[in-house]
C-alpha cells in the first residue's frame, strides 16, 4: 500500500512540476508577444517601422514566442504582420510577404473562424498579385465568419473595389459581395467615415451610388 501511495505522490509531483514549467513557458512567450505587439502598434501609429533596432527586437521577440508555441494562431498572425510591414518598409525582402501568407494560412488552419486572419490573408494575397480562386474563397470565408465585423466589411469592400476597377474575372461577383458589406458598413456609425475613405481612394463614388 505504501508503495502505491508513494508512486501516486511521485506522479502528482511530476505532473505539478510539468504544469509549472508549461505555465512559465506560456508566461514567457506571452511577454515576448506583448513586446512585439507594442512595436507593431507603434509602427502602425507612425505609418512605418520606427527603426532598425525596433524591427530587430520585434522580430526576435515574436520568433521566440513561435519557437515555444508553434501552433499558437495569435503568435503566427503577429509574426505574419511583422513580416509584411518589414517587406514594405524595406527592412526585409519582398519574399517576406510569401512567408507572411504561409503563416496566415497556418493560423487559419488552427483558428478558421477568426475574421482578422481572413482579412489579413485577403490583403496579403492582393499585395502579392495572387488574384485566384483562393483569393475569392478568402473573401467568401471572411464574409461568412465576420458578416458584421467592421474590419471584415472594410476589407471586403476595399479588395472588391480593386477587383472591379481592374476588370478581374471576379468583378461581377465582387460587386454583389461588396454591395452587401458596404451597406453593413454604412449602417455602422463607427465605420461610416472609414468606408467613405475607401470609396474615395478608389474613386468609386459612382459605383457605390447604386448600392
Amino acid at each position: 500500500m505504501e508503495i502505491i501511495f508513494s508512486t501516486f505522490k511521485l506522479a502528482i509531483s511530476v505532473l505539478l512540476i510539468w504544469l509549472i514549467i508549461v505555465a512559465a513557458q506560456m508566461g514567457y512567450a506571452n511577454l515576448h508577444f506583448a513586446y512585439a505587439d507594442n512595436h507593431l502598434t507603434d509602427w502602425l501609429d507612425k505609418g512605418t517601422i520606427s527603426s532598425d533596432s525596433s524591427y530587430t527586437q520585434a522580430l526576435h521577440s515574436i520568433s521566440l514566442s513561435n519557437e515555444m508555441h508553434p501552433d499558437n494562431p495569435q503568435y503566427l498572425e503577429l509574426l505574419a504582420a511583422i513580416q509584411v510591414n518589414a517587406a514594405y518598409a524595406g527592412y526585409a525582402e519582398k519574399s517576406n510577404i510569401n512567408l507572411a501568407l504561409a503563416n496566415y494560412n497556418k493560423s487559419l488552419q488552427l483558428r478558421p473562424l477568426w475574421p482578422w486572419a481572413w482579412s489579413s490573408k485577403a490583403i496579403t494575397k492582393w499585395r502579392l498579385g495572387e488574384i485566384d480562386d483562393d483569393m475569392w474563397h478568402t473573401l467568401q470565408m471572411l464574409s461568412k465568419v465576420g458578416p458584421y465585423n467592421v474590419t471584415a466589411n472594410m476589407t471586403i469592400v476595399n479588395v472588391s473595389l480593386m477587383l472591379i476597377s481592374t476588370n478581374s474575372v471576379y468583378a461581377e461577383r465582387a460587386t454583389l459581395l461588396a454591395a452587401e458589406h458596404y451597406k453593413r458598413g454604412m449602417g455602422n456609425r463607427d465605420a461610416v467615415k472609414l468606408m467613405k475613405a475607401i470609396v474615395k481612394r478608389h474613386k468609386a463614388e459612382d459605383i457605390v451610388a447604386d448600392w
